[in-house]
């Protein structure tokens, strides 16, 4: 997991989602509501560009990171992590389309044995 803050103004909508369509076959915009989530993984690589808000994010060492806006993030499939803010703006880029994505999106940490 990398965690990119970059100084200077937020990088818009439309530029964000440029960049990650060069990288991923599916991208969108999307609201994320409040959130205080357990450790969990993903069966996708997920990059995203905090375009409005803030987000604490925990990596599995229980490095944690204040991700403000402007900040890229770029999660592996199977990197443990989790996520705690009041809601946030994202620009989003995937290795898999949500259809793929398989349920629940957010794995338990003890499934990743069985990978």
């Amino acid at each position: 997991m990398s965690v990119t803050t970059e100084p200077g103004p937020a990088i818009s909508d439309a530029h964000a989602l440029q960049q990650l369509a060069e990288r991923y076959p599916f991208t969108t915009t999307l609201d994320v509501p409040p959130v205080d989530n357990d450790p969990h993984w993903h069966r996708f690589d997920a990059e995203f560009y905090i375009l409005d808000g803030d987000l604490i994010l925990t990596g599995a060492d229980n490095t944690t990171h204040y991700c403000p806006t402007g900040t890229k993030v770029v999660v592996p499939q199977g990197a443990v992590h989790a996520e705690k803010s009041q809601g946030y703006r994202i620009a989003l880029g995937t290795s898999l389309q949500p259809s793929e994505y398989g349920d629940p999106v957010d794995r338990p940490v003890s499934e990743l044995a069985d990978t």
